[in-house]
């Protein structure tokens, strides 16, 4: 320094890095701090509290130059008492190290036109700067929707951060406001714009307006909170508590659960033990306040005493669990449960989030409210060489193989716009178990065993077991017994578009969207007595028709092995898997077609019972009941009315009003050949009613 004018130059350029710092704080300590600070209207205490952490680190690191040329003086930590004198200890000075006016100056720039809006590292907008946005919205100038240019900019910035409602709410300030082309041009703007939260609260501070978030830079100095009557309240504390814990907790009211983020996804509380543990250390660190607020000098012992007294009550039980129950009804932690896990095209993983849709892999985000996690971390370098040669012995045909790879890679996704029931159908040693645990264990919470009595049986499944299904993709059904009964219409609801309604014990219904697909594995094909298409058109029969005993030597947890060592590899595969299903569709390989095509033949008793017992043709009638007696004396096992209701699908069904079959339902063009004997036992006593009737 050679001159006052360069020293006042100095000045201003560290004025400008000091302003730089100061900024970096408050990015640092919003995205601490996060909702806190936008919903700290009128708590004095707290925004003190925060004020002061703010002091503190500016006084940790900000720097003024002093007039004084001695090096002990030249640089001071703002706060310092100015004293002649040798005030500051140097721990560490390197006269060789130095830096030029030009080297600083450049290095800083022109701090004042730093603009609000430069990245702040995530492709995704904070929770705080959502409410930040929504704030200056609230308080945006009118007249700037009346140009085009501001109007866009402003949209922009609105489309990021999700709040249509609140720019359309704005943009119908403007005389120029129409639905059409608010609809027409929100739909057009991309989802990430440059222009952010910082060029909205700069726009709407030209009304005078202070951001809530800034007032506390404001405000004089205040007296400590427990001095203040007001947060002396469990409802006070229940709000603090929000204030502290909210970033990490939402709270599902239809359920009457907590959700708490544990770094990558929102994890169902189970009986409130982990925000009742934190309501506990949170209120326990009150005697530190306590503490605190008894020494300052201006506290009186009347004061001190009231203090000791709210802080040992509401470290008891019952204030505790009002404090928990309180801040249930924050706004800022409640969430609907149709809100969670709505983007079906998000798979969450190990170490971050995979956008099916666009192929993309990004970081977890809170924003994004997803309560499930895969088993498996993405790596896109990593294969799966000994899956891959497992594959190729199970399915000779590489059709066949590409066809599994591409369902398997469908079922990943919540994606339902195919109404499918994949069956895995085979005897056993043909690597079907193996598969299906690979599958399962990869999804991770994605995927669940469910019971059979789900899709198969007579029995009514207790309406809570439809709430298993409720976010996951994978849904594995084993083996079920020899002759099980496929429930169609149980089938058709839950792999079709309609929504399920459900609950879990102690709970009312609630309702949400499929995001699953089903997995059947069996021995035996489940019988199907429905001949409609609604319920064949959703049968996949996958064959497994290799037996692998004497070509492969038994692995021990095989399939264990090949997710702990090729799990990656193995998600890759399934992920390319889902690419393919979108560019080409499932597209059923001729292995598939014709099993199933077989195997709705096999199933269509009424087609068997007429081919053995009847003759058809245009002039050949019967009576419905004669029929129905006779298929009954063949074994059938439709009751009459399902069996009236297929046999009008197939024949003209009519009552004639004259003739040999006057006022008697007959159906036209088939016949009874001859009477059968039954090919199945018959009980005696509905043997001899039949030939009374006959």
């Amino acid at each position: 320094i050679e001159s006052t004018k360069q020293l006042k130059k100095l000045n201003r350029l560290i004025g400008r890095l000091r302003r730089v710092i100061c900024r970096a704080i408050d990015r640092q300590l919003t995205d601490e701090e996060r909702n806190r600070i936008a919903a700290m209207k009128g708590q004095e205490e707290e925004r003190n509290r925060i004020a002061a952490s703010r002091d503190q680190a500016k006084f940790d690191i900000e720097m003024l130059v002093d007039p004084a040329y001695t090096v002990e003086r030249f640089i001071r930590p703002v706060g310092a008492q100015r004293k002649s004198g040798n005030c500051v200890e140097f721990l560490q000075y390197n006269p060789e190290s130095t830096i030029t006016l030009a080297d600083l100056e450049d290095l800083v720039g022109n701090g004042d036109e730093l603009s609000a809006d430069q990245d702040t590292g995530a492709d995704a907008p904070s929770l705080m700067d959502i409410e930040k946005a929504r704030e200056a919205f609230a308080n945006l100038p009118p007249e700037k929707a009346d140009d085009y240019d501001a109007w866009v900019k402003v949209m922009l910035a609105a489309k990021f951060y999700g709040l249509r409602d609140e720019c359309e709410n704005w943009s119908m300030l403007s005389a120029k406001y129409d639905a059409e082309s608010f609809d027409e041009k929100w739909n057009a703007l991309p989802d990430v714009s440059e222009i952010r939260v910082g060029s909205l609260v700069m726009w709407a501070k030209g009304t005078g307006w202070v951001p809530s978030w800034e007032q506390h830079w404001l405000a004089n100095e205040e007296q400590h909170w427990l001095a203040n009557e007001e947060q002396r309240t469990e409802n006070a504390v229940a709000t603090r508590f929000i204030d502290h814990f909210g970033d990490d907790l939402r709270y599902v009211p239809k359920w009457g659960k907590w959700l708490v983020w544990d770094g990558t996804r929102w994890a169902n509380d189970d009986g409130d033990v982990r925000v009742r543990n934190l309501t506990r250390n949170f209120v326990h660190s009150f005697w530190s306040d306590v503490g605190d607020f008894v020494s300052e000098p201006k506290t009186e012992q009347a004061k001190a005493t009231t203090a000791r007294q709210f802080v040992k009550s509401v470290n008891k039980r019952h204030a505790i669990e009002s404090i928990v129950a309180l801040a249930k009804s924050d706004r800022r932690v409640r969430v609907e449960h149709d809100k969670l896990d709505a983007n079906p095209m998000l798979l969450n993983l190990q170490n971050g989030t995979y956008d099916l849709e666009s192929g993309k892999f990004r970081g977890h985000s809170r924003v994004d409210l997803i309560t499930q996690v895969a088993g498996v971390a993405f790596d896109p370098s990593a294969e799966c060489p000994k899956f891959m040669e497992t594959m190729s012995l199970i399915f000779d045909s590489a059709e066949l193989r590409e066809f599994v790879q591409r369902i398997f890679g469908y079922s990943m996704s919540g994606d339902t716009g195919e109404h499918i029931l994949p069956i895995a159908i085979g005897s056993g040693f043909n690597g079907k178990s193996t598969l299906w645990n690979v599958l399962v264990d990869i999804a991770g919470d994605y995927g669940t065993l469910a019971n059979e009595s789900l899709l198969l049986g007579d029995k009514n499944a207790h309406p809570t077991e439809k709430a298993q299904l409720y976010q996951k993709r994978i849904v594995a059904i084993s083996e079920p017994d020899k002759g099980a009964k496929l429930r169609e219409a149980r089938v058709k609801e839950l792999t079709g578009d309609s929504f399920i309604t459900t609950r879990r014990m102690r709970e009312d219904f609630w309702t949400f969207r499929r995001t699953h697909t089903f997995w059947l594995s069996t021995n035996h094909e489940p019988e199907i007595t429905g001949t409609d298409d609604g319920i064949w058109r959703r049968v996949k029969l996958i064959p497994f028709d290799v037996n692998l005993k004497d070509r492969v030597k038994p692995i021990p947890d095989y399939h264990n092995w090949l997710v702990k060592n090729e799990g990656p590899g193995i998600l890759n595969w399934l992920l390319e898997g889902f690419a393919k299903y979108q560019r080409d569709g499932l597209h059923d390989p001729p292995e598939v077609v014709k099993r199933g095509s077989t195997y709705r033949s096999d199933q269509d008793e009424i087609g068997t019972f007429v081919a053995e017992c009847c003759d058809e043709g245009a002039e050949l009638q019967v009576p419905a009941n004669k029929l129905f007696q006779e298929y009954q004396w063949w074994g059938g096992k439709l009751s009459k009315t399902k069996f009236g209701r297929e046999m009008g699908a197939r024949y003209k069904k009519y009552r004639p009003s004259e003739g040999e079959f006057r006022n008697v339902t007959i159906y036209h063009g088939i016949s009874i050949i001859k009477p059968k004997k039954p090919k199945k036992p018959v009980n005696p006593s509905v043997k001899s009613d039949f030939e009374h009737l006959l």
